[in-house]
């Protein structure tokens, strides 16, 4: 529970990431909670294309990509003895 209210801080929702001190501004940009409120905000409540938003939609894919890549270089499988 921990990860999510750090995550809850960093996207955007009690602060805006501009008013952040610059340690905390560069932090917010490693979460993609900040990303993933910009592209719902933009897409369900402004109506806005998702061609507009492919900066976020391209750092979803990247995490995911990085993400999926550290899972599998600590997934060791184990041999039947």
């Amino acid at each position: 529970i921990c990860g999510v209210v750090v995550a809850l801080n960093f996207s955007g929702m009690t602060t805006p990431p501009r008013s952040m001190p610059g340690g905390m501004f560069a932090t917010a940009h490693f979460f993609p909670a900040m990303y993933y409120r910009n592209v719902v905000l933009g897409t369900f409540l402004k109506g806005l294309d998702v061609r507009l938003l492919w900066r976020e939609v391209l750092y979803f894919a990247l995490y995911a990509a990085a993400a999926f890549a550290l899972c599998r270089s600590l997934f060791r499988k184990r041999t039947a003895a």
